[in-house]
C-alpha cells in the first residue's frame, strides 16, 4: 500500500489547533501537510502560517472564504 501524505487544514490556531495540532503535524512531515489554517486573530494566523509555510493565500481570516472550497483531505477544529 502506498503512504500518502495527507493535505491538513487548521481552523483555530491557538492552545489545540497551532500549538497541539500544528506542532504534532509539522513533526511529521511524512505524513502530514498542513494546506491552510484560518484564525480570526490575524497576529496569530501569520505567525503560524509563517512556521508551518502556509502560503498567504492559504491563511483565511474569516470561515466564510474558508468554507468557499475544499481545502484538505482532513480538518481539524
Amino acid at each position: 500500500m502506498e503512504n500518502k501524505v495527507l493535505n491538513i487544514a487548521i481552523i483555530g490556531m491557538g492552545g489545540r489547533g497551532g500549538y497541539a495540532y500544528g506542532t504534532y503535524l509539522m513533526e511529521h512531515p511524512e505524513m502530514f501537510h498542513i494546506s491552510a489554517i484560518c484564525d480570526i486573530d490575524e497576529v496569530r494566523l501569520n505567525k503560524w502560517g509563517e512556521m508551518v509555510k502556509v502560503p498567504v493565500e492559504n491563511r483565511f481570516k474569516s470561515d466564510k472564504e474558508f468554507f468557499k472550497e475544499k481545502r484538505g483531505d482532513v480538518l481539524f477544529v
